[in-house]
């Protein structure tokens, strides 16, 4: 599994990790992926010293703090223009992950990867947190008229 950091939370917010977790986690086929420093939502940013320094400044946190590479990014709250996209890639990132909905078979670029989100609220909620796990969700959120 892979589990996108938000750098600037490691060891300051109530309820995260601290990077000692992070280090024990890695040799447990757990990959790590950038999620930003602060968590914005990258679209609403128009200065792009701050989306160089979010994109970049996470990526480079992690692979300082645990000494691997971090090829993957997820969008906070799945949002993204073309100018994060190009410099995403600018990064070395391979692909980055959104929050939209959708069957895998049509992600069509690696830097738009569909991707099914799993919060707190689904651990209370045993149905929905298996439907997302077993791959039915798609279908559900169809059938409920989701899409």
């Amino acid at each position: 599994s892979t589990i996108f950091l938000i750098t600037n939370f490691i060891e300051r917010k109530k309820d995260f990790m601290n990077w000692e977790e992070v280090k024990a986690m890695l040799g447990e086929k757990i990959s790590f992926g950038a999620h930003t420093k602060n968590h914005i939502y990258l679209p609403s940013v128009m200065d792009k010293e701050i989306l160089i320094d979010e994109i970049f400044g996470s990526k480079s946190m992690i692979e300082k703090m645990t000494g691997m590479p971090v090829d993957y990014f997820c969008y906070p709250v799945g949002g993204f223009t073309e100018q994060v996209k190009v410099i995403l890639k600018e990064a070395g990132y391979k692909g980055a992950c959104t929050t939209n909905r959708g069957f895998a078979r049509f992600n069509k670029d690696v830097f738009e990867l569909k991707r099914i989100k799993v919060t707190n609220s689904d651990m209370n909620r045993p149905f929905n947190f298996w439907a997302k796990l077993s791959g039915y969700y798609n279908l559900f959120r169809r059938k409920r008229g989701g899409y």
